[in-house]
């Protein structure tokens, strides 16, 4: 039994299955992050957990106060959300990915791409360095190599700051990624 979206190939699924006896009283389950290291994050099956807890941790589950985003997920084994486009910087670059879909994992922040729609994103920000920072004194220049590494030469604090915000539309929301949280800056390179 697992927390996958419904597969009926994969046999019984611990949520439904509950729901189906009536063990619980909706067919979910809810995740509450721990806020600190010394918090204890929490999982409720078959709804929110609201009543008992703590006035610190509901802020939680006041969603317009978190502006909570929910996605409808699909497919097998695994939670499927549409991948609709990505835009490089405000309005500079776009393009739709030839893998239509990204999988979630509650339990990771890396971003994984299909090896091709990583070259197109790697290109166009080369393209950005190029057109847009190459006029900053530290003279930036930018190369791609294997396995998703690029290397941005001549990129200073300054520099890294001015790098393209990239906007990931997964479903009907718009996601908007920092430089820091697509590259890694390492001031040895620079």
């Amino acid at each position: 039994m697992g927390l996958s979206p419904a597969d009926e190939s994969a046999g019984p699924l611990l949520i439904p299955y509950l729901y189906e006896q009536g063990k619980i009283h909706q067919n979910l389950f809810a995740i509450l992050p721990a806020k600190k290291d010394e918090d204890q994050a929490k999982i409720t099956y078959g709804g929110y957990q609201e009543e008992g807890t703590p006035p610190e941790l509901q802020y939680f589950y006041n969603e317009a106060a978190n502006q909570m985003i929910t996605h409808q997920v699909s497919g097998s084994f695994h939670w499927e959300v549409p991948l609709k486009k990505l835009v490089i910087g405000d309005g500079f670059s776009s393009f739709r990915p030839q893998v239509l879909s990204a999988l979630t994992d509650t339990g990771t922040s890396l971003i994984i791409a299909y090896y091709k729609d990583l070259e197109v994103f790697q290109q166009e920000i080369c393209r950005y360095v190029e057109k847009k920072l190459s006029g900053l004194p530290s003279s930036p220049g930018c190369t791609s190599f294997a396995y998703g590494y690029q290397r941005i030469t001549g990129c200073t604090k300054e520099v890294f700051e001015q790098l393209p915000t990239v906007h990931l539309q997964l479903g009907s929301y718009m996601y908007q990624l920092t430089p820091g949280q697509y590259l890694d800056y390492v001031a040895s390179w620079s």
